[in-house]
């Protein structure tokens, strides 16, 4: 089972990117070309936060699973909600130190809807 999930992972991976590139080149066309370098660069920054964030995710798994053993519901719920949260820690501090534009213009839209929606009630 588990090979089954890791080919069709490796095939949506591949679709995923020549779904990507199809709309990248559709895009160009439509705005009379983009900027590659930017476009690179921010593909670059955004796979390196990645990383980082799959990283610290797979170390705090490891770490927790030491740390709270067993195979009930509440230990494997504290050990996904640990990784999570330390993932996304990571994510935060990397996208700031890399400069993701982007990240935080996600934030900032998060943001607007929250104060937006808690300003309705």
């Amino acid at each position: 089972f588990r090979e089954v999930l890791r080919a069709s992972g490796g095939s949506l991976t591949i679709a995923a990117i020549a779904n990507g590139m199809l709309l990248l080149w559709l895009l160009s066309r439509r705005l009379d070309g983009v900027d590659a370098r930017e476009l690179g660069t921010a593909l670059l920054k955004i796979t390196a936060a990645t990383l980082v964030m799959t990283a610290a995710s797979l170390g705090a798994k490891y770490v927790l699973m030491a740390g709270v053993p067993g195979a009930g519901l509440a230990a494997r719920a504290f050990r996904l909600g640990g990784s999570i949260a330390t993932g996304l820690a990571a994510l935060a501090a990397a996208a700031t130190l890399l400069r993701i534009r982007e990240f935080h213009e996600g934030l900032a839209v998060l943001k607007s809807r929250r104060s937006h929606r808690s300003a309705s009630m």
